[in-house]
C-alpha cells in the first residue's frame, strides 16, 4: 500500500491538432437553432409584456394625477383670486 502511495501518477492529455478538425469538434445538436429562435422569441415576448404593463400603470397614475392637478391648480386660482378680494377691501 505504502509503495501505491509513493508512485508518481502521471497524467495523460490528448491534445488535438490545430486543424480545422480540432477547432470545429461536433457539430451542434439538431434541435439547438430551434431552441434558441423560441429563447429568443420569449425573451422578446416577455419584454413586450412588461413594456405594456409600464404602459398601463402609466396610464392608471395620469388618470389619478390629471384631476388631482386640476383640483390643485383650481384652488389655487381660487387662492389667488380671495387674497386680491380682500387685498382690495384693506383688510
Amino acid at each position: 500500500m505504502q509503495r501505491d502511495r509513493d508512485e508518481d501518477r502521471i497524467w495523460q492529455v490528448e491534445v488535438l491538432p490545430a486543424g480545422e478538425e480540432g477547432r470545429r469538434g461536433t457539430p451542434p445538436p439538431q434541435g439547438s437553432r430551434a431552441l434558441g429562435t423560441v429563447v429568443l422569441v420569449a425573451a422578446i415576448a416577455a419584454g413586450l409584456g412588461i413594456l405594456a404593463l409600464l404602459v398601463v400603470f402609466a396610464a392608471t397614475i395620469a388618470l389619478i394625477a390629471v384631476p388631482v392637478a386640476l383640483g390643485a391648480a383650481l384652488i389655487a386660482w381660487a387662492g389667488t383670486k380671495w387674497r386680491a378680494y380682500t387685498a382690495r377691501r384693506g383688510r
